[in-house]
């Protein structure tokens, strides 16, 4: 039981850092709807990714593990689908300086916003998940 708290606060507080970084991805509703939002992302990560990835295990050995991105974009994509509360639409960076480094500004369209989403939403996790051990 401790272990699945962990877990959903892990979820919980990267969803969280994610729509504080990514303005395009919003969660309507108060926090009601956001902590429900984060509890059907932590069945779909910890519960159903798992049995995804013994369904495409065969791809995964093939390309050494580079078809787990296209799982966890989907897995995105399942989670807005089943929470309509959540919204990722397009996304315009709008450039940073970060000492002699300049970043242009860019525009991403929703599935791209997705893609980034799922990338910095695994890294979160990741990240948190080591802090909490």
């Amino acid at each position: 039981m401790k272990s699945l708290l962990k877990r959903y606060l892990v979820v919980t507080v990267s969803l969280f850092t994610l729509t504080q970084l990514v303005n395009s991805v919003s969660i309507s509703g108060g926090w009601r709807q956001f902590l429900l939002a984060s509890l059907i992302l932590s069945l779909i990560i910890y519960l159903v990714k798992p049995i995804l990835n013994l369904i495409i295990l065969p791809i995964n050995l093939l390309t050494l593990n580079m078809a787990s991105w296209i799982l966890t974009f989907v897995c995105i994509y399942l989670w807005t689908f089943l929470v309509r509360d959540v919204n990722i639409g397009p996304w315009q960076f709008e450039g940073a300086v970060i000492g002699p480094i300049k970043l242009a500004s860019f525009d991403l369209v929703s599935w791209q916003v997705v893609i980034l989403v799922s990338v910095i939403l695994t890294f979160l996790i990741k990240l948190y998940s080591w802090i909490v051990k």
